[in-house]
């Protein structure tokens, strides 16, 4: 069953290359759990200082979060005029439980202490997402 279960996520990681790209800006979160790739979008009138919203994508832990929230991180940005970052968390079955979760709660942390240097205001943050990506958001403010 394990087999048929990493076969699985290896094929549905396999199709996600095909699928759209984000077109935010790049950046790595360099966390007390490890590096997170993430994408940043700003709203083009955020100003100085702007809130930031941490977005956690549903991937079911097994699909790659590339692209998936694209055009919904673009709209968030520019309707609350804040910095939305969609994160990039590690998957299954390469990534075991709890690192997930671990490095979402590293991951808001690291926004709220960089968000100076980012040029967002880490005082201001929200954590959200949408279905497992909803359950890490819940688990980091934990």
């Amino acid at each position: 069953m394990a087999l048929w279960h990493d076969l699985a996520a290896r094929a549905i990681r396999g199709l996600a290359a095909f699928g759209p790209r984000p077109s935010g800006e790049a950046m790595i979160a360099e966390t007390e759990a490890g590096r997170v790739p993430l994408w940043a979008y700003r709203a083009a009138d955020a100003g100085d200082a702007p809130p930031v919203y941490v977005h956690f994508t549903d991937t079911g832990f097994i699909a790659p979060a590339a692209g998936r929230d694209d055009a919904l991180a673009q709209s968030l940005a520019e309707a609350l005029g804040a910095v939305i970052l969609l994160a990039d968390l590690p998957l299954a079955p390469g990534a075991r439980f709890p690192k997930a979760p671990t490095q979402a709660q590293a991951l808001a942390w690291w926004a709220m202490l960089a968000g100076r240097k980012q040029g967002w205001n880490g005082k201001r943050l929200a954590l959200g997402g949408r279905g497992s990506g909803a359950g890490l958001a819940v688990g980091a403010c934990l």
